[in-house]
């Protein structure tokens, strides 16, 4: 458990970095958004002061794109000592990252999330339970004091 906690924890990083990422390297995205914390905060006119800090704004979320993507990969690095197979970990960090994109691409910069998007993410999740599933029949298997199956001979 503490292995997917981890995953999941890598996942919401590597979305971040992607978030900070897009505000890095599109400047009418960047400025949008400082607008609209501005318009928010009650800024008289928003327009100028992000005019102005565009550069600076793109290149802090370039800085926090890099920091969140170094802090995925040690948590996800975390995730692959705990969990019980590394396809595990990767299938649980890409799923949490698959959501929390589509979360924060909704939430801030207004992108359609559509219904084969939605299907998508079943799709993920069902395989993620499905392999859980499978991993803890195996771990139970392995537990102090059950026998191994009997293996048949063929002949």
């Amino acid at each position: 458990m503490k292995g997917q906690v981890y995953a999941i924890i890598s996942g919401v990083y590597a979305a971040l970095g992607a978030m900070f990422g897009k505000l890095a390297m599109t400047s009418h995205e960047a400025i949008d958004l400082c607008t609209d914390i501005l318009v928010l905060s009650a800024v008289a006119d928003p327009h100028v002061p992000c005019n102005n800090w565009g550069l600076w704004l793109r290149i802090a979320a370039f800085l926090l794109m890099v920091t969140m993507n170094t802090l995925m990969f040690v948590v996800l690095t975390k995730a692959f000592r705990f969990c019980s197979t590394s396809i595990e970990a990767t299938i649980t960090s890409a799923a949490a990252n698959f959501l929390f994109t589509g979360i924060l691409g909704k939430g801030l910069f207004g992108e359609e999330v559509t219904g084969v998007w939605w299907l998508g993410l079943v799709f993920i999740l069902c395989g993620l339970m499905l392999l859980h599933h499978t991993n803890a029949a195996k771990e139970e298997a392995r537990k102090p004091g059950t026998l191994p199956k009997k293996k048949e001979k063929l002949w």
